[in-house]
């Protein structure tokens, strides 16, 4: 029995180093290589231990997630002023209204009414953008008193809503084997 949680023990300590070693190779989009080489398809690997039903002897499973890259840019923006922030949505819950419950949110600066982003290694499957620009900085998309939005917003494929804000469906990418390169234009 001890040798058992000797060896289940090792193999832990095994997955977990593995596991280490993926996400120190994981880098920020400000520290990303060249484009050039930012286009192959990366792959993370999760290593789980389980058990058999027919003995007690743990089994090391490898699963390949792969990943590739999304880059935003940012258009019509009518002035340089505050910032972008930038949500990346995996779910609807939220979408496009709240940015903070993005999967993943990115703040840039704004230059000559433009702006860039890439979204690094995102496992590859069905995501929505939401781009706000923040021109006073307080984090939130300001409106008016009698409810008139003050703020530009935009969102992946430029989906625009008929009576409101767009559905998740219809700004809905599929990141795939190929890096997603997308323009969106921010209304006001």
């Amino acid at each position: 029995m001890k040798n058992k949680l000797i060896l289940a023990g090792l193999l832990f300590l095994i997955a977990t180093t593995a596991f280490a070693q993926v996400m120190m190779d994981y880098k920020r989009p400000e520290e990303s290589k060249p484009l050039e080489q930012r286009k192959k398809l990366t792959e993370f690997v999760k290593i789980t231990v389980v058990r058999t039903n027919e003995s007690d002897k743990p089994l090391l499973v490898k699963e390949v997630i792969k990943t590739n890259d999304i880059k935003v840019a940012v258009e019509g923006l009518r002035n340089s002023e505050g910032s972008v922030r930038i949500g990346l949505f995996d779910y609807a819950d939220g979408f496009p209204e709240t940015i903070q419950k993005a999967s993943r949110v990115i703040v840039s600066t704004i230059e000559n009414k433009k702006a860039n982003v890439t979204f690094s290694k995102m496992p590859i499957g069905n995501y929505a953008i939401v781009v706000l620009h923040d021109e006073n900085n307080n984090g939130l998309r300001d409106s008016s008193f009698f409810g008139f939005i003050k703020e530009g917003l935009g969102v992946s494929n430029n989906a625009r809503g008929l009576w409101g804000s767009p559905s998740f469906d219809a700004a809905k990418i599929n990141l795939g084997v190929q890096p997603q390169d997308l323009k969106i234009k921010i209304h006001y």
